[in-house]
């Protein structure tokens, strides 16, 4: 029986995901209440919650954590960003693993080397073996829970392969045992989505698209070009840093509040956000429950 955060149940029922990006539990929640489909646990996001770099500094233990915080605030599914695996077949396993237990719907694993650098980072990035990725997909499917979600990344038009190259790999990896395929560019093209979903061979695979940073696209143009997923992996997070920056600037430089508390949450919305109301009537239950016990 398959998990109520399924992505097999949520493609299943809908063709058309909207994945939103989030970094931490808060954002996991907000996510939820704006109507998202499923989640993307960004390495970026994530990375960028603790301070770090997306290049490989998340650790397994760090990212299974933060897994399990967001799965508390929603019932959505999540798949993780799982970046290029953390290693050889066993170390991705054990990430695969731990994911699954701290509430991964699915795991994400993209073709390029560990440890790897963001995609919109440095110089074109090298490629690993389609043999050896297949190989890995491989090893999971044969060794996972069926309901976890494995998703293939190629980065093959990051590093500026032809269409056919691309599509060859993508269809290497399905035939490993990819649930569904992802992919994004640097420069939006709009023809070069519009071919690769026509020539895909296996509509049993849904292809999931990241629109680069900066393009101007909507869901339902990426929808219209045969792509059943779409996810905004860190748009969010940026405006949230900007507006956090923001904010303390003006406070530090003003030296009151006053402007940025028009457009605040106020102390009431912060605590029925978070559901402080709930925190009194729990504790009665449970005193309630104790003194029944004693009276026995």
């Amino acid at each position: 029986m398959r998990s109520s955060h399924s992505f097999f149940n949520a493609f299943a029922k809908s063709q058309k995901l909207s994945f939103l990006g989030v970094g931490d539990s808060v954002s996991a929640l907000l996510a939820t209440r704006s109507g998202a489909s499923a989640l993307w646990a960004s390495s970026l996001c994530v990375s960028t919650s603790l301070g770090l770099r997306d290049a490989s500094e998340l650790t397994i233990t760090e990212l299974a954590r933060v897994t399990s915080l967001m799965r508390d605030q929603t019932e959505l599914p999540i798949l993780v960003d799982g970046d290029s695996g953390y290693g050889e077949n066993h170390v991705t396993l054990r990430l695969c693993r731990e994911l699954a237990r701290a509430g991964a719907s699915g795991v994400c694993l993209e073709d390029k080397p560990f440890p790897k650098v963001n995609s919109h980072f440095g110089e074109r990035p090298e490629l690993v073996d389609i043999d050896a990725f297949c190989n890995k997909l491989d090893c999971l499917k044969q060794n996972l829970q069926t309901d976890f979600f494995l998703v293939a990344r190629t980065e093959a038009f990051v590093a500026k392969k032809t269409l056919e190259e691309g599509l060859e790999r993508c269809q290497f990896y399905a035939e490993a045992g990819a649930d569904a395929i992802l992919f994004t560019l640097r420069d939006f093209d709009e023809l070069l989505l519009k071919r690769f979903s026509q020539q895909w061979s296996t509509p049993d695979v849904p292809l999931i698209f990241i629109p680069p940073p900066s393009v101007s696209v909507t869901n339902e143009a990426i929808f219209k070009l045969g792509y059943q997923g779409i996810v905004w992996a860190n748009q969010a997070m940026r405006s949230a840093l900007n507006a956090f920056e923001e904010s303390c600037r003006i406070l530090i430089h003003t030296g009151n509040s006053a402007e940025l508390e028009k457009s605040c949450l106020t102390m009431k919305e912060l605590f029925d956000f978070l559901g402080y109301a709930l925190i009194e009537p729990l504790n009665q239950n449970n005193r309630k429950l104790k003194c029944k016990e004693r009276a026995f």
